[in-house]
């Protein structure tokens, strides 16, 4: 069968800077080439996290024998929030439609939501050349705009962005079928589209697969870490991975870590990303002795740094976009057997935490503080949750559970739409 995945922005296995986690396309892309499907996965040749162009142009890359990545040749951007995002985004789409004419047509495409305007390249073809087209919705576009703009300017991006919501609707409503990081983003989807939840459409909540990294190098990594007075076995490590966009709010996380300073508590601060509050957040951790700001690294020292932590961090300001999804980056706290600290107490990550026991919620600096002072004196309690999240994550959020649903689905989508 083959199978047809796009999406602009994640790492791809070609991208040379230090070894990096395959995101959900890559990893859909792994799981399907490995078990017998030929892949091709077409994105832009811009680096989006090391923000660079990869050079390879408008080429068709081999990964393995059956898995090739069509690169879409178009200018990058330095702002993820910014117009030459938009253009890049416009462009990218632009070669789908141009170079996909080319090429024997697929037997199921993937699109990934956002872009927007990928996507609906994508429902457009498959729908013009008889294709089923599965739209993956990562985000719920454009509302995470409207979510982000100050109350008085809400509604001139609602009216500046409904050109995009009107081009949502289509993909949504033309899709053969959608998929959503959890049942709101699907349900959505549906009702976006104006369409009732069919047979096809899943609820897929983002995987996570550990990277094979060599025992000595993870070794080397922690035994510099130690050799710095870091991530001792007496300290509670408490992470955060990611990019540092304004999506987080880092405030209370920085009282709370201010205040156990000055407690003398055995609490540890750990960040590792870049991003827009790269600059705030290194202020602030050189500031405390109990806060340390890494930058951005690879998979292996994440890997390594969640081997020997306790708490990951997942301070997001309150969308309905957040409270409505199952975020990669909880997902991989919960494979690394991290009790998940969520900024907020409703929406879906909240319930899930709670129903699994595997994380807690504060909306204040004091709710964490007291929280994170009540694991740090309760060995037993952080064990007991930091079980509940590795057995959560085994349970419901495993590479290879999560994998097959994702293909036994694909194989009946196909089915169902050639009968």
């Amino acid at each position: 069968m083959k199978v047809w995945l796009t999406q602009r922005a994640e790492p791809t296995p070609h991208d040379h800077l230090e070894q990096r986690r395959p995101m959900r396309t890559g990893l859909m892309a792994e799981y399907l080439s490995t078990h017998g499907e030929d892949v091709l996965w077409w994105t832009g040749d811009y680096d989006h996290y090391g923000q660079h162009q990869r050079g390879h142009g408008p080429a068709e890359v081999a990964v393995s024998n059956n898995f090739n990545i069509r690169y879409l040749p178009a200018v990058g951007y330095k702002k993820t929030k910014s117009l030459a995002r938009v253009r890049y985004d416009r462009k990218v789409a632009e070669g789908f439609v141009r170079l996909s004419a080319e090429y024997e047509r697929p037997d199921i495409i993937i699109a990934s939501m956002p872009s927007v305007e990928l996507a609906l390249a994508s429902v457009r073809y498959g729908k013009h050349n008889g294709v089923p087209v599965i739209v993956d919705i990562r985000d719920l576009h454009p509302e995470v705009f409207v979510d982000a703009a100050p109350p008085p300017l809400k509604p001139l991006v609602r009216f500046a962005t409904r050109r995009m919501k009107a081009s949502v609707a289509e993909l949504c409503r033309d899709a053969t079928a959608i998929w959503g990081n959890s049942g709101t983003f699907v349900e959505w989807g549906c009702r976006l589209g104006g369409r009732a939840r069919g047979g096809q459409d899943l609820t897929l909540p983002i995987a996570y697969k550990f990277l094979e990294v060599d025992e000595l190098d993870t070794s080397k990594i922690l035994q510099a870490w130690q050799d710095n007075g870091m991530f001792l076995s007496e300290h509670l490590n408490v992470v955060f991975f990611g990019t540092l966009s304004k999506s987080f709010d880092f405030g209370p996380v920085f009282e709370a870590a201010r205040q156990l300073c000055a407690k003398g508590t055995r609490h540890r601060f750990h960040i590792f990303g870049a991003g827009q509050q790269q600059a705030f957040i290194s202020k602030r951790c050189a500031t405390l002795a109990n806060c340390t700001f890494h930058g951005p690294v690879g998979a292996a020292k994440l890997q390594a740094a969640m081997s020997v932590s306790d708490i990951g961090l997942a301070p997001y300001i309150f969308t309905d976009n957040f409270a409505s999804n199952m975020p990669n980056k909880t997902t991989e706290y919960l494979g690394g057997g991290l009790t998940v600290a969520l900024a907020f107490k409703t929406g879906v990550l909240a319930d899930f935490l709670r129903t699994t026991g595997s994380g807690f919620c504060y909306e204040t600096s004091n709710e964490l503080i007291q929280s994170l002072i009540n694991l740090g004196e309760d060995t037993q309690k952080m064990a007991a949750v930091r079980h509940a999240a590795a057995v959560a994550f085994k349970q419901h959020l495993g590479y290879g559970t999560l994998s097959q649903r994702m293909h036994n689905k694909i194989i009946s989508t196909v089915k169902a739409y050639t009968d």
